[in-house]
């Protein structure tokens, strides 16, 4: 992907924020050695990914789905006492939305 900003000639300067585990950044050399010729700032802020019970309820409940269906949980069963319209859907199984 990076080969495809090689021709800008905007980069200089830019920043890039890289959100991922840090490890994966430490094991990708091309990526560093592409940062650093092209003069861009990065910034290693990383984020998990996972949402806290509390945030997922204020999600919820701002957007009021017609139905709420967990995945990558490790305890679904849980959701129908903490969200309305909760359908268990088993991992790999297809549905319509």
């Amino acid at each position: 992907m990076c080969s495809d900003f090689d021709e800008l000639t905007c980069l200089r300067g830019a920043v890039l924020r890289y959100s991922l585990w840090p490890g994966y950044l430490r094991k990708d050399e091309r990526l560093r050695n592409w940062v650093r010729r092209h003069g861009i700032d990065l910034q290693v802020k990383h984020t998990s990914g996972h949402a806290y019970t509390p945030d997922l309820i204020r999600l919820a409940e701002s957007i009021a789905p017609r139905r709420l269906v967990p995945i990558h949980s490790s305890h679904p069963e849980q959701y129908g006492s903490l969200f309305r319209n909760v359908i268990l859907v088993p991992d790999g199984v297809w549905f319509d939305v």
